[in-house]
């Protein structure tokens, strides 16, 4: 049998036996230790579904359904955790290789003290299992970070909430193949209703709001978080979001067969405003040699009803070279600070970035109005004029007031007769 995206067809230690009865008999020649891989199939056009329909393979032999401590087809299934099961009863280390392109749902892995490492490989190939080799035999300091969060349960995440079609539980109809002619050459598409709040952008920025009393953020609805600490399922009542039970390994985590120490320097930003330079020093606090990595992450200032900011925002990193315990070596970091510059997607025809940028004008900066309409507007950039702006604004803004559908009903009839005959003529202005 092959495996598929939705079943990795892993074999239990019973079912391994009626191959071999006596396969348990080889492990004295792998002396201490053991290493079990775990690893999901994927690529174009192979999608990980969340929930049932994920798990779910069904062949001309019949429906297979998978089973997994999250729900999810990329948690650990029932015979995956049956062979770890296996390694813990028979060695005294065990190690999991994740050989997957996609992060698995492993908090059971992190959270079992009889696992002692866990390393996360992709798709290494034939050569680059060399270098696995390598780190395993304490050869190289793995000084790799992640470049996504590890969460928990995955389905949970506003971005999973839109992902695939009917087929898949998506909570925004989309369309399929069978709405548009051939063509078109279209098969689907994907309403990207999470905005910015994919990833990390999501997960820290809901902690911040959660530490913060912002919005709610730590009310959760049923179905949108975690049940607990232990229960890595999605909750069927209503309770409090948890950081901690959201998120096994956060972005840019990382570890290393040493330890290091980093401290902030000199921090310069050019008078122009566009760039910055951050110096970090970097010391290895250990006995063994390896890299770090330095990550920078900046916060951009956020109003409430304005354009939406990420609680942090990973603007640079760098790597060190080789360090022996006890050396040091300082990284200069250049920061291109139009990476913190946000639009207003949603209709603002006049908005100010940081106090730098402005823009003042009947354009959206969107296909309609410069392919469509043709419209017009001003850009600046470190003008007076973006002051200006932003102090006409805030002075716009006390003086509005909101308008409400009662306010509209108990106009006079004179002038509501005089807007509906202005309506008229509007188009033309």
């Amino acid at each position: 049998e092959t495996v598929s995206s939705s079943d990795p067809m892993e074999l239990t230690p019973d079912e391994l036996a009626g191959y071999n009865p006596d396969y348990a008999s080889a492990y004295e020649e792998y002396n201490d230790a053991a290493i079990v891989v775990l690893g999901r199939t994927s690529g174009e056009n192979v999608s990980f579904y969340p929930g049932e329909v994920g798990r779910t393979t069904t062949s001309e032999t019949g429906t297979t359904v998978v089973e997994t401590n999250t729900g999810n087809i990329l948690g650990i299934s029932k015979e995956e955790q049956e062979i770890i099961d296996e390694a813990k009863a028979n060695f005294d280390n065990v190690i999991v290789l994740l050989n997957s392109s996609s992060a698995l749902e492993i908090e059971a892995l992190k959270d079992d003290a009889d696992i002692d490492a866990v390393m996360w490989i992709g798709y290494p190939g034939v050569y680059g299992f060399e270098a696995v080799a390598s780190v395993l035999k304490g050869e190289t300091a793995p000084s790799g970070h992640l470049g996504d969060v590890y969460a928990v349960n995955s389905a949970l995440a506003p971005a999973m909430w839109n992902y695939g079609g009917a087929e898949a539980g998506s909570k925004i109809v989309w369309a399929d193949k069978a709405d548009y002619t051939g063509d078109e050459n279209v098969n689907s598409y994907l309403i990207q209703a999470e905005g910015i709040y994919t990833g990390y952008r999501y997960y820290e920025t809901r902690y911040a709001d959660v530490i913060e009393g912002n919005g709610g953020a730590a009310n959760a609805a049923a179905g949108t978080y975690v049940t607990s600490a232990t229960d890595y399922r999605a909750a069927t009542t209503a309770g409090t979001w948890n950081y901690s039970n959201e998120v096994s390994y956060p972005f840019g985590y990382g570890l290393s067969y040493t330890t290091f120490e980093q401290e902030l320097g000199d921090v310069q930003i050019a008078a122009d405003k566009k760039t910055a330079t951050v110096e970090v020093t970097v010391t290895n606090t250990g006995s063994a040699a390896g890299k770090s990595v330095v990550q920078l992450y900046a916060q951009a200032p956020y109003t409430e009803g304005g354009v939406e900011k990420s609680a942090i925002q990973l603007i640079d990193y760098e790597k060190t070279d080789v360090l022996e315990g006890g050396a040091s070596e300082t990284i200069v970091l250049n920061v291109d600070l139009s990476n913190l510059a946000s639009y207003d997607y949603e209709g603002a025809k006049t908005f100010v970035v940081d106090d730098d940028y402005a823009v003042v004008g009947t354009i959206n900066l969107d296909y309609r109005s410069l392919y469509l309409h043709f419209e017009c507007a001003v850009w600046m950039y470190q003008t007076p004029s973006v002051a200006q702006v932003r102090d006409d604004f805030f002075k716009t803004q006390q003086i509005s007031q909101e308008i409400t559908l009662e306010e509209c009903r108990s106009l006079s009839f004179p002038r509501r007769l005089g807007r509906s005959v202005l309506r008229v003529f509007a188009p033309l202005m």
